[in-house]
């Protein structure tokens, strides 16, 4: 299951989606395959690598952004709520 935040005038909602294409890179992927002059089955190979790097970078984004730990108030104070 995949969820979807949106923003709204009190916070945030989600909303609950089939398949969320919005990090579906593969025609960006395939165009710089194609324009790196790979071919044939070149072109697969090159794809399904860099789509594994692809996913697993955005996997690791979790891992690598660091974060801040904030009371109801301090956010509310630092974000203007």
């Amino acid at each position: 299951m995949t969820v979807r935040p949106k923003k709204t005038e009190y916070g945030f909602s989600y909303k609950v989606v089939d398949q969320d294409t919005f990090f579906d890179f593969s025609s960006d992927i395939l165009a710089a395959v194609i324009k790196d002059g790979f071919q044939g089955k070149d072109i697969l190979t090159e794809f399904n690598k860099r789509k594994g790097q692809v996913e697993r970078t955005l996997n690791n984004l979790d891992d690598t952004i660091p974060t801040d730990d904030y009371s109801e108030g301090q956010a509310r104070q630092k974000f203007g709520l």
